[in-house]
């Protein structure tokens, strides 16, 4: 009896706890070196929508990224030691990877896929084309197109 309320009062618990922490994703914050050029390549090259920031910081842009979820850039002096890795990246998926290849081109900005080939759509295991991109900061950004 004694080893049956155990294991109920475990389950009751478990489950009370877990109902606690009903985490969601809200967020991705990088830091930059130069904030204003960050902002032009989000912005212009990316074409994300800046949003309002609720209080005044000369060092924060927040963009949204569709929903309630926001990228926050963060102007800080360590951003120049930045190491880049490209299995440390962010997703962004779109309806055509070829409108944003043309805005990429027309603008200079070069693209890669997984193994580094430049200039290389990606066509992913279940059949997404993708890109890689770097900002300003060398950030890698992973980019799918969206199939309807």
């Amino acid at each position: 009896m004694k080893a049956i309320f155990t294991i109920f009062f475990f389950c009751v618990g478990t489950s009370m706890f877990a109902q606690e922490l009903q985490l969601s994703y809200d967020h991705t914050a990088l830091v930059v070196a130069d904030l204003q050029k960050s902002e032009e390549f989000y912005k212009n090259i990316l074409q994300l929508e800046e949003i309002e920031i609720p209080y005044e910081n000369p060092v924060l842009k927040w963009f949204s990224l569709g929903g309630p979820y926001q990228l926050h850039l963060i102007q800080m002096e360590s951003a120049k030691e930045y190491q880049p890795n490209k299995a440390v990246h962010f997703a962004l998926k779109l309806k055509s990877l070829d409108s944003l290849i043309l805005q990429l081109n027309k603008n200079n900005v070069p693209y890669w896929d997984w193994n580094g080939t430049k200039s290389q759509i990606a066509i992913r295991p279940d059949g997404l084309r993708q890109i890689y991109v770097q900002d300003p900061d060398r950030h890698w950004i992973e980019i799918n197109e969206q199939v309807e």
